[in-house]
């Protein structure tokens, strides 16, 4: 009787968690459901440490970032350990006139790039400038999300998934 209660329990919070975050199946709702369970129970996913920055680091590069945006401020950096990615929030007055001529795409590479060389110079750790997502891109802020774990990863990719569909 007990493991029917608590199978309808998983049921009913991946249907739910289904609806709240516009899932496709009610697998990844309940995928979600017992992540977000066990999270709250102390479970952690592991995390890779070599590619969490400091806020000091965060505008270390922001120095190297100068060449490529004019005046750029950091007002975050954040690890989302449920989600596996850090979060870098900068605000810019403008891209340089170098960038300020290319498109989105590549304003967006070469500011991963500048992130991928940062890393290997300061860390030695490579990272794939590929796997860097730009939550928003606007004339005078961005988001920068590096994945930190396995399931960062396939947050970036379903987020570049539902990005292309649009």
């Amino acid at each position: 009787m007990i493991i029917i209660v608590i199978l309808l329990i998983i049921l009913v919070g991946g249907f739910i968690f289904q609806k709240i975050q516009n899932k496709k199946s009610i697998k990844d709702g309940i995928k979600d459901f017992l992540t977000l369970f066990a999270y709250v129970l102390g479970w952690r996913p592991t995390v890779n440490h070599n590619l969490i920055l400091t806020f000091e680091e965060a505008e270390l590069w922001l120095e190297t970032l100068g060449s490529l945006v004019h005046e750029p401020d950091l007002l975050g950096c954040l690890v989302d350990e449920l989600n596996g990615v850090l979060v870098i929030n900068i605000d810019f007055l403008s891209f340089t006139s170098i960038v300020a001529e290319k498109s989105k795409l590549n304003k967006q590479r070469a500011i991963a790039r500048s992130l991928s060389t940062f890393y290997r110079i300061q860390r030695r750790v490579r990272i794939d400038w590929k796997k860097v997502y730009f939550q928003a891109l606007t004339n005078d802020f961005f988001e920068v999300w590096i994945p930190l774990n396995q399931k960062g990863c396939s947050l970036i990719q379903e987020l570049k998934a539902k990005k292309i569909k649009r």
